[in-house]
């Protein structure tokens, strides 16, 4: 069976997605060989103290104070164990209290979109009946405060795709957060060389992530320069709109382009609104020529006003607004495509089968990133990670059904072309090898019987329907050109000679019907023509 481009496609891109599991593999395999010290943090944090501000009102100094009181209430702070906050998309401002085992560390806190974090280390610190002294208010020389977030007045983090903070003081170290993405955090403490190695094993893990996606995207594209085909193209803004989405999330354009990070991560969630448009434009081009084409054509409206109107709400600053908008748009588009795929059973069983799993999968992918943003999961890389490798799996899952769906038009195409051939060729031959068969059944029987044979073994080839877009063996292919060659010689009284020198070239296999045609116009056009006829070569060699 012949591997055309299509295939082979199929198959590069099933091993560019085992490389990238076996990368995966290698750096997981290369931790625990090498030992924990070298990428997980330096301390483990089992627990610290967490405190809402709801109204927004509390400053650093209020809370290093004697009196831990504000208006006659006092200020509760809440014990959690492990190293994660998960409030999902609350709208308080967190104040985090953490403890610093040692000097000169790096304290990360992973969320790539949070708004504002900022750092308080007081150099000065000690605790007293439960509660804090330090030397505040806030003064030059006696605290170290560091901010950072895409809504921070300045960026005083290490170059990474979440705030990392170098903190030079050992003790009790206080974390302003607010967010109006997702409000789940994560933090550690790493040394110099646990945070370089970290970051350099997360800098490679993305950028595969980011490689593969747009490698899809490429192989796509030129698909789409070969075929024109317009669902290729809305694949290849789909796959597009991922990647600038994912490099929000993830924090990468940070590394890429930090001059520009902060006003692209704030259009996070327009970017979702782009990736759910992006996403109903592709169901739309799969659905379009079925009876759901209505449904698929009302999801992309209702998708594009969705991205519009959070395009405006983000102008607007209304970001909270913005992100339900969008999860809420993600959330019914997906499951909703899925609907109108399964109720289609009309459509071809193989292009089904990877559409309705691609979009199962992207659903997948939806519903771990609510878990996140709802606070139900940590947010951590690895629950990043997690969802976007079911969007690369995915992305190659569409792929491949794309590429079959290409193949199997290009055969479609091919199949046309040669029973349009037919047509034109078949009727005259047809009524006039009868006539000749009703002029030579009274002269010579066997002959006649002969000829009719010949005349079967034509027709079964011609009208074998289901072969059509399939290879036959060079072999059978001749013996339908014998039998053609021999009805020409009675129909023509032998003014046309056909010569066969055929070589052994073993199980060659070639499109059905693909030779005949050209034998017939050689008559028709060619030694027809010709009152002393003439004589037809046909020869196979290697």
């Amino acid at each position: 069976m012949r591997l055309g481009w299509f295939r082979i496609k199929q198959v590069l891109l099933g091993l560019v997605f085992l490389t990238l599991l076996a990368v995966i593999t290698s750096v997981v395999l290369l931790e625990q060989n090498q030992g924990k010290a070298d990428l997980t943090p330096v301390y483990d944090i089992h627990r610290m103290r967490v405190l809402e501000d709801k109204e927004g009102v509390l400053q650093a100094s209020d809370l290093f104070s004697q009196n831990a009181t504000t208006g006659g209430q006092r200020r509760d702070w809440q014990e959690l164990d492990g190293p994660s906050l998960a409030k999902g998309q609350s709208g308080s401002i967190w104040w985090v209290l953490l403890e610093s085992p040692a000097p000169d560390l790096y304290l990360s806190v992973f969320n790539p979109t949070v708004e504002s974090v900022t750092v308080y280390s007081p150099t000065a610190v000690t605790e007293m009946n439960g509660t804090l002294q330090a030397a505040f208010p806030v003064q030059p020389g006696k605290t170290q405060v560091l901010q950072a977030g895409w809504g921070s007045p300045s960026d005083d983090s290490e170059r990474f795709i979440y705030p990392v903070f170098a903190i030079s003081n050992q003790g009790p170290v206080l974390v302003r957060l607010y967010s109006r993405y997702v409000q789940s955090y994560t933090f550690n403490w790493h040394h110099a060389q646990s945070f370089h190695n970290q970051r350099s094993w997360t800098t490679t893990l993305l950028g595969f992530y980011v490689g593969i996606l747009t490698a899809v995207m490429l192989f796509n594209f030129l698909s789409y320069r070969k075929t024109k085909d317009t669902m290729l193209l809305t694949f290849i803004i789909f796959i597009l709109s991922v990647i600038v989405h994912q490099m929000a999330l993830l924090g990468i354009v940070q590394l890429l382009l930090p001059h520009l990070a902060h006003a692209v991560i704030r259009q996070v969630g327009v970017l979702g609104g782009l990736m759910s448009l992006a996403s109903a434009l592709l169901a739309d081009s799969f659905l379009r020529q079925t009876k759901m084409a209505w449904a698929s054509r009302a999801l992309v409206l209702a998708a594009g006003a969705s991205f519009v109107v959070a395009a405006v709400l983000t102008w607007l600053d209304q970001i909270s607004l913005v992100n339900h908008l969008t999860n809420t748009t993600a959330i019914i588009v997906v499951p909703l495509t899925i609907a109108f795929i399964l109720s289609l059973p009309q459509i071809d069983q193989v292009r089904s089968r990877y559409f309705t799993s691609a979009w199962i999968i992207m659903f997948l992918a939806i519903v771990v990133h609510f878990l996140r943003i709802q606070g139900f999961i940590p947010n951590t890389l690895g629950t990043l990670s997690l969802a976007i490798v079911l969007i690369v799996f995915e992305s190659f899952v569409l792929a491949s059904g794309l590429a079959a769906q290409t193949l199997a038009y290009k055969n479609q195409a091919q199949a046309n072309e040669l029973a349009f051939l037919r047509a034109q060729i078949q009727p005259h031959f047809l009524f006039n090898t009868l006539n000749v068969l009703a002029a030579l059944a009274p002269i010579d029987g066997k002959k006649t019987r002969g000829l009719i044979l010949d005349f079967a073994s034509y027709l079964r080839a011609s009208f074998d329907f289901q072969a059509l877009s399939q290879d036959v063996t060079l072999e059978n292919e001749l013996e339908a050109i014998e039998a053609y060659a021999r009805i020409s010689q009675a129909r023509f009284e032998n003014r046309i000679q056909f010569d066969f020198e055929i070589e052994d070239v073993g199980p060659l296999r070639i499109p059905n019907l693909i030779l005949q045609p050209l034998v017939e116009n050689a008559i028709r056009h060619g030694l027809r023509q010709k009152p002393e006829g003439g004589r037809i070569a046909i020869r196979v060699q290697r």
